[in-house]
């Protein structure tokens, strides 16, 4: 070993020269997996594999460039060397010629294929066993006659790469599209001229090109499935995947597309939205259903939910060729505030199981065709304040058990009718005197010719449509609290306004010298709905009066809560939000001791949500108060949301104001809609209000006004009103 080491000093690499090798890989399956590769050295081993097999051919280190590392997994390794490649080096102990070092290789012009029985070739031979790894994969050369060089970065007709028929067989044409601009997947841009194209490709035939040709430029990147991309000299991208794809992107995304966007979907499409969706379309929107739709709005499974549907200076036409149905749970309105037409070709059946009223404040006529029917199983009443005629061309029949007119308590008779009486005044007494009428009543008149009338015939609308609906409808949920039937009632003059316009709404309500932001129509009515909750508590809600409490971080509460069973509900029903009832199993949030956690599970599942998004626990330090210990806070909010179960205070100790601005944003994405900052707060605690109890911001004091600048442009870029 002493011996050896003097050696490897005197005749170290480069001290009297190199000496240098060409030779054939002849295998690439180094068992250290260091990227070494076996080489027969011309000159220094013979062809014979009896002589010198493979496995006795020695180890060749293969040098990287400064580009790679080579080391801790980095850079390009191993290096890509294949069996049948021609290399240079030099040994580094030039004595023994036992340690090959590789500088690069040396492409050629094959002129034969590779002899799997010869050294100086590809061990792997087309025709070798089929069941060999990496047969008709790893066989060199593929070709003789033609420069080694790639066949993309020559571009000669005669020696065509096979990914260009490839590419033109599974080209794919998306076909007619009903409607809209059919499109097909763009041509292979590739025009390369050597030695402008420069390519990259694997063994099995996965591809990079980067070429440089003038105003041919192109970047392509292609698997052997067929699945790329491209950019062609143009700046277009194609990108085409013949299996699944998946794009994850964990924070946001945008997509702008200055022209036309046109999407075909040969099966189904699935969308799933978390939260709110919102849709803004400037021009025509067109939607055509070749099956069937259905459209379910759940509405949180809120008693308070609504589904709005607002036409603002347009028309609304709904043409259904087969059956429509229509099914309402409880309370339905329809409000009109212009003309209504309505038109029946066929039956109209109307079935009310409870009361019915209808109220005109102006004439009403009805024309019928045909015959006219009532069937009353009870009692019926007609009250006219002015004339009332009842007029037939043909015969009258007014049948009952009594007539009664005039509230009348004697029989009635007519002029001319033959009467029998006793008179006696004119006869012995109970003698009969038979004769005539000759006086009516003044107020009872009875004839015996029928007027003849000529009723209108029916309006051509019940044969021609010409329109279907001329109202906008506007349908706003109205239920009352009212037991009263009077109250209940909607009377006719009772129209239901719904706020299309909430944006201007809310400028008008803070005034026209306050610039209220960029707001959505959303984030309006969640503001406009914020104040009306502060004008609950208060007169208006620009006086410095508080907006929720002097909030404490309650550092000293004790006894109330310390017994708090985990069955046990809060007024509002709730339970300790915690892992027994199935909440907070991940203990994203911690409530301290003296912390009552019977919460909402909406806010609840809104404030691990704003866990995940921060990447951190969340300490609170006040959530469910009860209303007597409320009434123990300082200057507590009579009608508190803590009373109600949701709000929480979170601590927010050695915070940045970097890091507070990023608790504001997210809570804000997540839902949170009251948020109130304390830093310090009224017992020097340092902490963040959180509620969802209306759109509204606050200071240490309970009011806007009181707001810390830092917060304000965070606020209100969020959608508070500051």
């Amino acid at each position: 070993m002493c011996e050896l080491n003097i050696r490897m000093i005197n005749y170290f690499q480069g001290h009297d020269g190199f000496v240098w090798f060409t030779g054939v890989v002849e295998d690439r399956n180094d068992p250290t997996k260091l990227g070494r590769v076996r080489v027969r050295c011309v000159g220094y081993h013979t062809d014979d594999k009896i002589k010198i097999p493979t496995e006795d051919l020695p180890w060749a280190w293969v040098l990287q460039t400064v580009h790679t590392p080579s080391m801790n997994g980095m850079g390009h390794t191993p290096g890509f060397l294949v069996e049948g490649t021609w290399v240079v080096g030099f040994f580094r102990d030039p004595e023994m010629l036992q340690e090959p070092i590789i500088l690069g290789s040396l492409p050629g012009v094959p002129e034969e294929l590779g002899d799997p029985n010869k050294g100086f070739h590809d061990p792997n031979r087309r025709d070798s066993d089929p069941d060999k790894p990496g047969y008709n994969i790893s066989v060199y050369p593929r070709v003789t006659g033609e420069p080694d060089t790639n066949r993309l970065s020559r571009n000669e007709r005669e020696f065509p790469h096979a990914i260009l028929a490839e590419k033109a067989t599974k080209r794919k044409n998306i076909g007619n599209i009903p409607n809209r601009t059919p499109f097909a997947e763009p041509s292979y841009a590739y025009e390369a001229e050597y030695p402008f194209n420069h390519v990259w490709e694997s063994e099995s035939g996965h591809i990079k090109e980067f070429d440089d040709t003038s105003k041919k430029e192109r970047i392509h990147e292609y698997h052997r499935t067929g699945t790329y991309y491209e950019v062609d000299g143009g700046g277009n991208r194609t990108v085409k995947v013949v299996g699944d794809g998946y794009h994850i992107i964990a924070g946001s995304d945008n997509l702008y597309v200055g022209g036309n966007c046109n999407i075909t979907i040969d099966s189904n499409c699935n969308m799933y939205v978390k939260k709110d969706w919102n849709i803004q379309v400037d021009g025509d929107m067109n939607l055509l259903v070749q099956g069937n739709k259905r459209e379910e709005v759940l509405c949180g499974g809120e008693e308070t939910g609504f589904s709005y549907e607002i036409i603002k200076n347009g028309k609304k036409q709904i043409s259904v060729d087969g059956d429509f149905t229509q099914i309402h749970g409880k309370k339905y309105e329809e409000h009109f505030l212009g003309d209504v037409t309505r038109n029946y070709q066929g039956v109209l059946s109307e079935f009310v199981t409870g009361e019915t009223e209808r109220h005109y404040t102006e004439g009403l006529k009805t024309f019928i065709g045909t015959d006219f029917e009532q069937h009353i199983t009870g009692n019926s009443q007609i009250l006219v304040k002015g004339t009332y005629d009842l007029d037939s061309t043909g015969a009258m029949t007014i049948d009952g058990t009594t007539v009664n007119i005039n509230q009348g308590t004697n029989a009635a008779t007519r002029v001319g009718d033959s009467t029998t009486h006793v008179d006696a005044a004119h006869g012995a007494h109970g003698s009969t005197v038979t004769g005539s009428v000759t006086g009516g009543s003044g107020s009872v008149k009875i004839g015996d010719t029928a007027i003849k009338v000529d009723p209108t015939e029916p309006k051509e609308a019940l044969n021609e449509v010409e329109t279907l609906f001329t109202a906008s409808t506007i349908i706003k949920d109205t239920t009352t609290s009212s037991s009263t039937e009077e109250n209940d009632r909607l009377s006719w003059n009772e129209v239901v306004d719904v706020d299309i316009d909430p944006v201007t709404t809310l400028q008008e309500d803070i005034g026209s010298d306050t610039d209220i932001g960029a707001v959505s129509a959303i984030q309006a009515r969640e503001v406009i709905s914020g104040r009306e909750l502060e004008r609950t508590t208060k007169d208006n809600p620009q006086d410095p009066d508080t907006l929720e409490a002097f909030e404490t971080g309650e550092s000293d509460r004790v006894g109330e809560v310390n017994n708090v069973q985990e069955d046990s509900l809060n007024s509002e029903g709730f339970k300790p939000y915690t892992p027994k009832n199935g909440y907070n199993k991940d203990g994203k949030l911690i409530f301290m001791s003296h912390t009552d956690p019977r919460i909402s599970p909406t806010l609840g599942s809104k404030l691990e949500e704003l866990s995940d998004s921060l990447g951190r626990k969340l300490t609170i330090t006040s959530a469910y108060r009860s209303p007597a210990y409320n009434r123990t806070v300082a200057k507590g909010a009579k009608k508190s949301t803590h009373m109600q179960g949701l709000a929480c205070d979170i601590i927010m100790s050695n915070t940045t104001i970097e890091q507070r601005k990023e608790f504001i944003e997210k809570a804000a994405a997540v839902g949170i809609q009251g948020i109130g900052l304390y830093f310090p707060a009224n017992d020097g605690g340092y902490f963040i209000h959180c509620d969802l109890g209306g759109k509204r911001q606050w200071g240490p004091s309970g009011s806007r006004k009181s707001q810390y600048a830092w917060a304000k442009p965070t606020l209100k870029s969020s959608g508070w009103y500051v």
